[in-house]
């Protein structure tokens, strides 16, 4: 025979039956039913909109079907996945952050009693690499002290094949070809394995430059002992002798997550600039962009895991509140998941979540 404690325990877990709001907004504000369904625990599931960063993407949460489906957003990334030009230095590059979307869980308790959450587990039913390239156009350096200059393309995605930048030279005030066009290939990575195609097209627009070698400790960096720019001298310019424009384009390939090979070009626009250190400003200093990483929460390849989140939460009758739940993975990866808190009488499901996290 039931006691009463056990009558009124069977009433309570009756009452904290779980209700999914769909989600859909990330402005932060509570959508909810306009009269909350008395007796129950509702979630609703949102992205929580931080404030705009030139080094994070900020994430967009749109409604699907059975759940949420977020994505980044960043006009960088936007104009690589649409195949737009991509030029250099245009004060715009891929994200070099790696802060991932936080999951704005609002939560309204219409139950008669105070309810103790204590975790939030997400089920992850797949986690997989994203395929996707994101070429990165940069300027080139040259001078005769070692820096970090470089390649003009890099790759912050999967990786490129069969990548290919076809090029030609121009002054940089004035459009028009100098040189004919020339070819060079890439690595998976974007990074230019012969310098020689940059090197042959400089002589043919009458730049003459004598290699001062490569520095050993950073592959990446051009040096050179003398150079004779030629028509492309700039005497007004506080740090350089004077800049080449290289305009052109890149086309590769890469394999999506169905194993088919898929096509991807590019317009570039880039410069190479050609650096005197003896012109430097005293003050001037040469800052490298540092990137911040959290501890990884989702795996970046594997199916079938749970990831889970203790917490300490209590939520009182009638109250309403919210918890902020910062998703991060060791690299771009594509994750579907369900997100579930739980509470000291029973589970609240919050629904299906499809994530696209980039890292770059």
């Amino acid at each position: 025979m039931a006691t009463e404690d056990d009558r009124t325990h069977n009433e309570v877990n009756a009452q904290v039956t779980g209700h999914v709001v769909q989600a859909g907004s990330i402005s932060g504000d509570v959508h909810l039913h306009a009269v909350p369904p008395p007796g129950r625990l509702t979630a609703h599931v949102s992205v929580y909109a931080e404030d705009d960063s030139d080094d994070d993407p900020r994430y967009r949460g749109d409604p699907t079907g059975d759940g949420l489906l977020i994505r980044p957003e960043h006009p960088y990334l936007d104009r690589v996945w649409s195949g737009g030009d991509l030029i250099a230095p245009s004060g715009e590059g891929p994200p070099r952050g790696a802060s991932g979307p936080q999951l704005d869980v609002k939560i309204v308790n219409n139950t008669a009693r105070t309810v103790f959450f204590h975790a939030v587990h997400l089920e992850v039913t797949r986690s997989r690499p994203d395929p996707r390239p994101v070429p990165h156009v940069r300027p080139i350096l040259f001078s005769s002290i070692p820096l970090l200059c470089g390649s003009p393309i890099a790759n912050r995605g999967g990786p490129m094949a069969d990548c290919v930048l076809a090029f030609h030279l121009e002054h940089p005030g004035h459009p028009g070809r100098v040189t004919g066009t020339h070819h060079v290939e890439l690595g998976p990575d974007g990074r230019m394995e012969d310098m020689g195609p940059v090197l042959a097209a400089l002589g043919e627009a009458g730049v003459r430059l004598e290699p001062g070698g490569l520095e050993p400790a950073h592959p990446d960096a051009h040096r050179a002992s003398y150079w004779s720019l030629g028509p492309f001298v700039d005497t007004a310019d506080v740090v350089y002798d004077g800049k080449v424009a290289l305009v052109g384009s890149i086309e590769y390939r890469w394999t999506d997550l169905g194993g088919a090979r898929v096509g991807g070009g590019h317009g570039v626009r880039s410069l190479i600039f050609f650096m005197n250190e003896k012109r430097l400003p005293a003050s001037y200093e040469l800052v490298r962009p540092s990137a911040s990483y959290h501890a990884p929460l989702l795996r970046a390849d594997q199916s079938d895991y749970r990831v889970s989140v203790p917490i300490s939460h209590a939520l009182a009758t009638g109250e309403v509140d919210r918890i902020l739940v910062r998703l991060d993975a060791p690299r771009s990866s594509l994750h579907d998941l369900t997100l579930s808190l739980h509470h000291d009488t029973g589970v609240l499901d919050c629904g299906r979540i499809s994530l696209e996290y980039f890292r770059p």
